[in-house]
Order: C-alpha cells, then sequence, then structure tokens
C-alpha cells in the first residue's frame, strides 16, 4: 500500500512538471518535448501504483492490473508517435523553433 502511494506521489510530480513545461517553455517543440516526456513517465508510475494498489493478487483482482500493464504499453507506443506527429506537422508549417 505504501509503494501505491509512494507511486502516485511520484506521478503527480511529472503531470505537474509537464503543465508546469505547458506554460514555462517559448515554443511549440520545447512544450512538446517537456509534455511528452513528463506524462510518459506520469502514466509509468500511475500504472505502477495500480499494480502495487491491488497486491496480493488472487483470481478476481488479477484482471485491473493485467489491464494497466495493457494501457501502459498502447501509452507507450502512441505517445512518442504522437508527439512525432505534431512537431513535424509544426515544422512543415515553418514553425521556427
Amino acid at each position: 500500500m505504501f509503494l501505491s502511494y509512494f507511486f502516485i506521489s511520484i506521478s503527480l510530480i511529472f503531470f505537474s512538471l509537464s503543465v508546469l513545461g505547458l506554460f514555462r517553455f517559448p515554443d511549440v517543440y520545447t512544450k512538446l518535448h517537456s509534455s511528452a516526456l513528463s506524462s510518459t513517465f506520469g502514466f509509468i508510475f500511475f500504472s505502477l501504483s495500480i499494480v502495487f494498489f491491488t497486491l496480493p493478487f488472487d483470481k478476481i483482482s488479477i484482471a485491473l492490473p493485467i489491464r494497466a500493464i495493457i494501457i501502459l504499453l498502447i501509452i507507450l507506443l502512441t505517445g512518442p508517435c504522437a508527439a512525432h506527429a505534431i512537431a513535424r506537422a509544426a515544422h512543415k508549417n515553418g514553425i521556427k523553433p
């Protein structure tokens, strides 16, 4: 239970850094870099908190950690692709760094 709260607090720190980067950085590319990396790490730690919150596993509660891990894998695959697509579209539209 303690690890779950620890991972939630770490994920909140990363999500807060992501929001701070959106307001603080000057151009699209640095804002995108800040939000993509910080939110990905935030989701990693949040998924770990879900997994540790449902310990000990039994046959009924095994579905929640498996779903959390599947969602984490989907976010890990689509997050960098989306950030790259947004950065490429900004570059093609002539937005200078």
